[in-house]
């Protein structure tokens, strides 16, 4: 009867393990799939954030771009600014030759 016994608490302790075991798999199972799901949602991320990367890039080089157009413009201006400061210049200095011979009595 105690032999009986013994085993008797032997398959009870090996159903609870058995059931241990498989909540255990099950778990595991889950934690399988989680992390698949975790592990494509990094994928995805990394992608879009190399994407953002690629277009900040391209942005930083339009921008650089725009920014020595920009100077090369000014500097054109200022040379077609200076052109202009000097043909008035000439003309006020031709003028005032004008006025100053005008003036003179003959």
């Amino acid at each position: 009867m105690l032999l009986r016994l013994a085993f008797i608490i032997r398959d009870e302790e090996f159903y609870m393990l058995n059931e241990a075991l498989l909540k255990l798999e099950q778990v595991i199972d889950r934690m399988i799939a989680e992390n698949r799901l975790l592990t494509t949602e990094i994928k995805r991320i990394s992608d879009q954030r190399d994407q953002l990367t690629d277009s900040l890039k391209q942005l930083e080089t339009d921008n650089e771009s725009l920014l020595i157009d920009g100077i090369e413009q000014e500097e054109q201006q200022e040379q077609t600014l200076d052109r202009i400061k000097a043909m008035l210049n000439r003309f006020d200095d031709q003028e005032q030759a004008t006025d100053i011979t005008a003036e003179q009595p003959q």
